[in-house]
Formats: structure tokens, C-alpha cells, sequence
């Protein structure tokens, strides 16, 4: 991959503007030209499965010739995500913008803005579950589409196979991270299934700032002392279920359910190692391709047929732990296909 990720500062979007294409246009200068389109991607944070996403979308920016300008604070800033999202309006040759919208309402404003000034504008993630929030940023020229995982069907997948697991009877501890709209729809995904549906499965414990290296450990290392009762730990995020496995074996607990979401080499090697009992691996790749692909297809004229997209999940388990990325990849394949023939027209 040639490039991961670009840190710009407004300062240096204020630089970018005097350079790229030639000097910035006054009333008395011609159109800027560019060689390539531009689609830009703001993003809220560096994180492992945002690396994955940034290759997907350079794979599109190089499939389709155009140029990606990747955006995105060093920590998680949803403010810094605004501001780097709004610069961006004001680069030359800009064509697209997507957000995966860790803070929907923060970036509904910049986004209208973007589709005003006919620059194709989206978010990925934050979608909700309500077809009328779909409906109300459509209508508001805020976002034609949204896609991400399902979670609410995520999320009772992941209960129902815990509940099994546990026989339908059992304390449950979730491992969170907040402010984060995905990682909130995935919490009450899994407890509203638990609570309609295993009433002698209680939720004992949710615990926030799990999501991080440090955040990880301190979390487990709290549901062992605070919930000893705990007999599952659900993570909504890739690091909260890192921390479990040096806690929990040193605790001598491994009787312990862990779940985690997405496929980092640390959640694989605790697959490997038994003390995770299973991830749900997204479609990062898909969906950072998605994020230059779908603007392209409506700056060709294409539409969408729908207002939200489920990219769908793959389980991993120590049976597939070593194989599973032949199922993400053919899966991927398969929504291809789908947006090309079914979800654009």
C-alpha cells in the first residue's frame, strides 16, 4: 500500500490550496484544472480497522483513477473530523466526501453542505436502525445512503449464540466504548435481544473506555474484581476483548465466555489461544472501498435503490480462525455484484 493514512492539519489544507492545481482561482483566473478527481475521506481517529478501510478505499481510488485524500486526527475527535471534513469543501477538484459518522448529528451539516455545492456527499455508519432517520437525511440532502454492519441483526446473532452457549441462564459483562454511535447500536443490540428474550440471562455490567490499549486491561481487569459472578464479557469494539486474554488466564478464569468484534492479530491470537471465544469480523476493505465507489456511481449518474446497506459479518472461531478471510473476501465479492446489479441504478 503506498500510503496508510494522511495527518493534515488545517494549517497544511491551507497550503494544499495555494499548490495543488496551480494557484488558488480569483474571478479573474480560469478554472482550476486537475489531472485526477479528488474524493476525499474524514475520518475520527487512527484505529487498526481503519487501516484495513483506507486500503479498500485505495484499492477504488486506483481502480477507478481518481485521486483518495485520506483525513483523520491522530485520536478519536469528532470536532477534528468536522473541521478536517469542512476544509476539505474548499480543495480544488473535489468531487466526493464520506464520513463514517462516529457522531451522526456532528457531521449532518458539513454534509448537506457538501451536496449543496455539488459535491456527492455520504455517511458510513451511524445509520441507526429507524427507516425513517434513512428517510430524513435523504429528504435533507444530508446523506442519500448509509451503510454499515447490521447490528441489530448483528448483535442477535452474537446473543443468541452466547445464550446458547450458556445455556440460557447466566451474568453478563459488556465491554463499550462511548462517545461512539456504532459501538452504542451494538450494546443495546445484543441486551434488547437478551432482555426479550432469556430473562435468566442478566446484563450485571457495562463498562466504557474499553476500546484502546490501556482501556482494554483496565476494563478486564475491573469485570474480574467488580462481577467475579461474570460468566460472558461481549466486547462492541476490536481492543476490548485484547485485554482478557493476559487478565483472565492470570485469574485463573477460564470458564469465561469472551466475545469481540473484528479481526485484529491480537483477537486472532486469542481465538488461537482459547481465551476468545469468538469475533464478528465486518467488511473493512468493502467498506472503505465503498466510501470512493458510491460517490463515484452517483457522480456518474447512478442512484441509489436503497437508504441502507448491510455489509454484513463474518464469524470467527478456532475452527476458521486461519481460513476466514477467504470467506470475507468471497463476501465481498458477492456485494459487489449486488451494488453493480441491484442497489444502483
Amino acid at each position: 500500500m503506498k500510503r496508510i493514512f494522511k495527518w493534515l492539519s488545517l494549517a497544511m489544507l491551507a497550503v494544499f490550496l495555494l499548490t495543488a492545481c496551480g494557484q488558488a482561482e480569483t474571478a479573474d483566473e480560469p478554472e482550476t484544472t486537475c489531472a485526477q478527481d479528488r474524493y476525499v475521506i474524514a475520518m475520527p481517529l487512527v484505529h487498526p480497522y481503519l487501516t484495513i478501510m483506507n486500503q479498500g478505499a485505495e484499492q477504488a481510488a486506483k481502480d477507478l483513477g481518481v485521486e483518495l485524500m485520506w483525513l483523520s486526527s491522530a485520536d478519536f475527535n469528532v470536532n477534528k473530523q468536522v473541521e478536517l471534513a469542512e476544509s476539505s469543501l474548499s480543495i480544488p477538484c473535489v468531487k466526493g466526501l464520506s464520513v463514517m459518522a462516529a457522531d451522526p448529528g456532528s457531521v449532518e451539516t458539513v454534509l448537506q453542505t457538501a451536496n449543496e455545492m455539488g459535491i456527492v456527499a455520504h455517511q458510513m455508519s451511524g445509520c441507526g436502525t429507524d427507516p425513517a432517520e434513512w428517510d430524513r437525511r435523504a429528504e435533507n440532502n444530508i446523506s442519500a445512503l448509509c451503510y454499515s454492519t447490521d447490528f441489530k441483526a448483528a448483535g442477535a446473532m452474537i446473543a443468541e449464540k452466547v445464550a446458547t452457549m450458556l445455556g440460557g441462564k447466566g451474568n453478563v459483562v459488556i465491554a463499550t466504548q462511548q462517545p461512539d454511535a456504532g459501538q452504542k447500536e451494538r450494546e443495546l443490540a445484543f441486551s434488547d435481544y437478551i432482555t426479550a428474550n432469556y430473562p435468566d440471562i442478566k446484563i450485571i455490567g457495562v463498562l466504557n473506555d474499553c476500546d484502546n490499549p490501556t482501556g482494554t486491561v483496565a476494563c478486564a481487569e475491573n469485570a474480574i474484581s467488580t462481577y467475579p459472578e461474570m460468566n460472558a464479557y461481549i466486547a462492541t469494539g476490536q481492543y476490548q476483548a485484547v485485554g482478557p486474554v493476559s487478565v483472565f488466564p492470570a485469574a485463573g478464569r477460564d470458564d469465561i465466555i469472551v466475545t469481540a468484534y473484528d479481526d485484529s492479530p491480537e483477537v486472532l491470537e486469542g481465538i488461537r489461544k482459547g481465551v476468545i471465544t469468538f469475533s464478528v469480523a465486518q467488511q473493512p476493505f468493502g467498506q472503505g472501498y465503498m466510501m470512493v465507489y458510491l460517490n463515484y456511481l452517483m457522480n456518474e449518474g447512478k442512484m441509489p435503490t436503497q437508504k441502507f446497506i448491510d455489509t454484513g459479518v463474518t464469524i470467527i472461531d478456532a475452527e476458521n480462525v486461519d481460513s476466514y478471510m477467504d470467506t470475507m473476501k468471497s463476501n465481498w465479492e458477492v456485494l459487489k455484484q449486488q451494488i453493480d446489479s441491484e442497489y444502483f441504478n
